[in-house]
């Protein structure tokens, strides 16, 4: 699982809209630790960002079937299917 320092930084790339290298860190926190639903939510939110919408709902996806009731992944996963139409 992502630490604190770890969150907030990848949290601030996304939010400065560096968003390849948010998930290029994401990549390597779920190479160490695929269960970890926040990295699947970060970097399907990285990828939302990016117009990466099938990408993103798979993130989201993996997100909700390791965190069920995290109503932000089934949100998000909504605003991605919205983007494909």
């Amino acid at each position: 699982m992502l630490d604190l320092n770890a969150l907030m930084e990848i949290g601030h790339k996304i939010k400065i809209n560096d968003l390849e290298d948010a998930i290029n860190d994401l990549n390597k926190a779920i190479e160490l630790n695929p269960n970890d639903a926040n990295a699947h939510l970060l970097r399907g939110e990285a990828k939302l960002g990016l117009k990466q919408y099938k990408n993103a709902i798979d993130d989201f996806s993996k997100a909700i079937e390791l965190s069920p009731n995290d109503a932000n992944a089934h949100l998000l996963r909504g605003e991605a299917k919205l983007g494909l139409k």
